[in-house]
């Protein structure tokens, strides 16, 4: 039932039903304004439970489970599952560490040019050295550069080097 102001309005299939008190005696007696309130009460009550089940299944869905779990069964593994997988993603992080290219870009280039360059960073298979002057640079541009690249390879076989890219600076 809705209350506007002094009038009440039914809210179940009696909605044209406007109440006053003059209307509301009459309909005491014939019984409309009870069975109004009856089924407004049975609905409310209805309504009521449906939201308690959305509550309920909105925790449910809140609670966390592991990906792709099918019910019952066991999420645990055993060690010799888990530990090849684990060894290997250790492995690949190994392998991909730049800072271990970068640390060894002064054996790879020699110990006279060694001083004359920086590597500076390694990511995606490509390898920034800053190179003091123009002559180095273009020394290293077009002489050395497949030398060091296969020295960088041999020395990081599992890392995929691609190529130098030589800066002036």
């Amino acid at each position: 039932m809705v209350v506007l102001g002094d009038k009440k309005f039914c809210s179940s299939s009696c909605s044209d039903f406007v109440e006053s008190k003059a209307s509301r005696q009459r309909a005491e007696g014939e019984g409309n304004l009870v069975r109004c309130r009856e089924r407004a009460q049975s609905r409310a009550a209805k309504d009521e439970s449906k939201l308690s089940e959305n509550a309920d299944r909105r925790v449910r869905d809140r609670i966390k489970r592991p990906w792709n779990y099918d019910g019952p069964i066991p999420t645990t593994r055993h060690i010799s599952q888990v530990l090849p997988r684990v060894l290997r993603d250790i492995g690949k992080q190994y392998q991909d560490r730049p800072d271990l290219v970068l640390a060894a870009w002064p054996d790879v280039i020699g110990q006279k040019l060694a001083p004359m360059t920086q590597a500076v960073s390694f990511s995606d298979g490509f390898l920034v050295v800053k190179v003091n002057n123009s002559t180095l640079y273009s020394l290293l541009t077009q002489n050395d550069k497949p030398r060091l690249i296969k020295n960088l390879r041999d020395k990081f076989p599992q890392t995929m080097i691609k190529s130098i890219v030589f800066q002036l600076g």
